[in-house]
């Protein structure tokens, strides 16, 4: 058994990432320091995940799992790992009015079947003080450059309103969740979150399933390809693909796409938080210091991705305005079991025909842009979530599975005019 990492060897690494600016820094062969005990324990960290290189997903992996760190230092590793993956404010760990009585744990899961052996999926798992078991799960996935911690406020918000538990899980790539660089495109985004669910057993039942932004398109592709027991899924400004939810006024801003694709061509493949398209994404309708704040977190987030690989992934996806039923009047309208929640003020998936996706039976949150649920805003959040979460209909553990309960209303995004 390895010898446990200490806390001398975790400090090390965390400099060296934050030197970096990035959060992966490749460990030379030959260094002049490898002979030190800390540089040996840092190669031994970084063997966690991908061999080689010391990223987020190696410290998160210490994280979840206390018995690979040195168990007398286990307090202060702790703290050490939650101020350096960003579940801190001001400088300071979430303390416990943050977290509102919330149990906040934290899980990897490794897949190792060969062929996505490099592939990590970090999880946050929240609980809340009025959990009621008899109501299905929530597993939430986050978008491009946008990690856990800058939701984690409105995800504790959204586990309180009907007391649901809330599985947060950062987009392969993102955050601390470890992309695959020998998979491709959308295979890469979906197959690995479809194992990592399929493994928890607290989902077996049946689960909601949420998505934002990039991570809207991790859960189109699962409800569409998986057969996972998703009950029913909300799509949070979706990636709209080509050319079916384009030419229909939902896609990524032509500044976006743009900048998107000369930071493939022109730096090894690499989507930064640096980009000046995604930084002005958090400034609308919130004051300076949380602007600054949220960028803080996500600034050391690089994507790696390719072109093809992007291009697969944005054409690939399954549409999102083709996910329809009939309603009683004979019309298309959004899936019972589907949810869509644009922004109104979203700059980054923009909507150009947002009319017409209403009498679809979108909902559109008022004033808000594309990471309106991204902060730390607590009455922002609230409104936020109970907003959210009634556009979701209630289901409930009836007689051995969830089923939609009995006095089950409409959600309030009508999908077609009472007149």
């Amino acid at each position: 058994m390895p010898n446990p990492i200490s806390l001398s060897a975790i400090k090390a690494a965390v400099q060296l990432l934050a030197e970096s600016g990035q959060n992966a820094v490749k460990l030379e062969e030959d260094s002049s320091s490898n002979q030190s005990l800390i540089s040996q324990e840092m190669r031994e960290l970084s063997q966690l995940t991908t061999p080689k290189t010391l990223d987020t997903a190696d410290l998160f992996v210490l994280l979840s799992d206390k018995s690979k760190v040195d168990p007398e230092q286990a307090e202060q590793i702790e703290a050490e790992l939650l101020k350096a993956l960003n579940y801190q404010r001001d400088g300071e760990v979430f303390d416990e009015q943050f977290y509102e009585n919330c149990e906040i744990s934290y899980e990897s899961f490794m897949i190792s079947d060969g062929r996505f052996a490099d592939s990590l999926i970090a999880k946050t798992r929240i609980t809340p003080p009025n959990h009621n078991p008899n109501l299905p799960p929530i597993v939430f996935i986050g978008g491009l450059i946008h990690k856990t911690p800058v939701y984690l406020k409105q995800m504790i918000k959204m586990a309180q309103v009907n007391g649901q538990e809330v599985i947060c899980i950062d987009s392969p790539g993102n955050g601390a969740s470890l992309q695959d660089a020998r998979s491709n495109g959308p295979q890469r985004l979906w197959k690995t979150v479809e194992q990592a669910l399929a493994a928890d057993a607290s989902l077996q039942d049946g689960f909601i399933l949420m998505g934002h932004s990039l991570g809207s398109a991790v859960a189109d592709y699962l409800r569409q390809r998986s057969e996972l027991p998703i009950l029913h899924t909300a799509s949070i400004c979706p990636i709209g693909n080509m050319p079916v939810d384009v030419f229909r006024g939902q896609s990524l801003s032509l500044p976006i796409v743009g900048s998107s694709l000369a930071a493939m061509i022109g730096h090894s493949g690499k989507i930064t938080a640096k980009m000046k398209d995604i930084e002005n994404g958090y400034k609308k309708d919130r004051p300076e210091e949380e602007q600054q704040e949220l960028f803080d977190h996500i600034s050391n987030e690089v994507w790696n991705e390719d072109l093809i690989n992007f291009t697969a992934t944005w054409l690939g996806k399954p549409s999102v305005w083709k996910q329809t039923q009939r309603d009683q009047n004979g019309r298309k309208v959004f899936a019972d079991n589907y949810s869509v929640i644009l922004a109104e003020n979203d700059t980054i998936t923009s909507n150009k025909k947002i009319e017409a996706w209403k009498k679809r039976g979108a909902h559109v949150i008022a004033g808000a842009e594309h990471s309106f649920i991204a902060g730390f805003d607590a009455d922002r959040m609230q409104r936020y979530a109970e907003e959210i979460m009634a556009t979701i209909p209630r289901y409930e553990m009836i007689d051995g599975e969830f089923q939609k309960s009995p006095d089950h209303e409409m959600p309030i995004n009508v999908a077609y005019d009472e007149g």
